[in-house]
């Protein structure tokens, strides 16, 4: 299977050709663009990767289909989507027709957003499913309970949820709500990215904390609905790592199993769900 690190971002320094247009506060100080992001890569024997756009660019797409155009075969993109737009359907098929594979829906940043509950979120849902694109979740784990009414009344739609839906913003970490987040397993259509380990750990390397969660996620919805990401490079931001190392977390967090089922984690799901070849 390929490896494939399932949650990547990459931009330029603000430009006509592809300004920013933020819908959060995020503002970085560094770019990182796709030529490096393939550098890194190959230095670390990763095949390919998840675009996912960036909260600066907010819902200018440019970028990121400049970048899966000019890596052909490297990339997926996850691109974003005003839910409130009036012709939202129009512009979703004009996204799917570029290349664009998903939306990511960042409601941890933007929780003043509908983006799930009204009738005006249904029809991205609706539409998503019918394109079948995954919507990536940013969320807390209170904010993943909560679209749980859309991920029922929408099964046709693949939902990844990112970053193991920040189980660090709980207290203590593993508690009743990261306890939901395991009975949503239930839930077919419901893939998990094990993401950002330094990000959202509590403790030093090797990160006993996350890896301890990610088995308990890994008992839940098995290897075929999760998928490594690293976040990179605004993990790289938090805490310096090399992208190698943070593939080696998956075989530290899931010692017990089997190499198999390790790399649907770290490449077999991700390169099925975005069609990667």
């Amino acid at each position: 299977m390929p490896v494939v690190d399932a949650h990547v971002h990459v931009w330029e320094p603000a430009s006509q050709t592809f300004p920013w247009q933020p819908i959060g506060k995020l503002r970085p100080d560094l770019s990182w663009t796709a030529q490096q992001q393939v550098t890194a890569m190959q230095q670390a024997s990763i095949d390919q990767g998840i675009i996912v756009q960036t909260s600066w660019y907010g819902y200018d797409n440019r970028y990121g289909l400049d970048c899966l155009h000019r890596h052909p075969g490297r990339f997926a993109f996850v691109g974003m989507v005003d839910p409130a737009r009036e012709d939202v359907e129009a512009e979703m098929e004009r996204l799917a027709a570029q290349g664009v594979g998903g939306l990511r829906i960042p409601a941890l940043m933007r929780p003043d957003i509908a983006w799930y509950g009204t009738s005006q979120a249904d029809r991205m849902w609706r539409k998503s499913g019918e394109i079948g694109w995954a919507l990536c979740l940013l969320v807390r784990l209170e904010q993943a309970i909560e679209a749980v009414s859309a991920i029922e009344r929408f099964p046709q739609v693949k939902v990844v949820i990112d970053h193991i839906a920040h189980p660090e913003l709980e207290t203590p970490m593993g508690g009743p709500l990261f306890q939901e987040l395991l009975r949503m397993a239930r839930f077919p259509n419901i893939y998990i990215k094990v993401s950002a380990f330094p990000a959202i750990s509590k403790s030093p390397y090797p990160h006993q904390d996350v890896l301890e969660l990610v088995q308990r996620v890994f008992d839940a919805y098995g290897p075929k609905r999760l998928m490594w990401g690293t976040d990179h490079a605004m993990t790289q931001r938090i805490c310096h790592f090399p992208m190698k190392q943070a593939l080696e977390l998956v075989d530290k967090a899931l010692k017990d199993e089997s190499s198999e089922d390790r790399a649907w984690v770290t490449g077999g799901t991700a390169a099925r769900l975005w069609n990667l070849r």
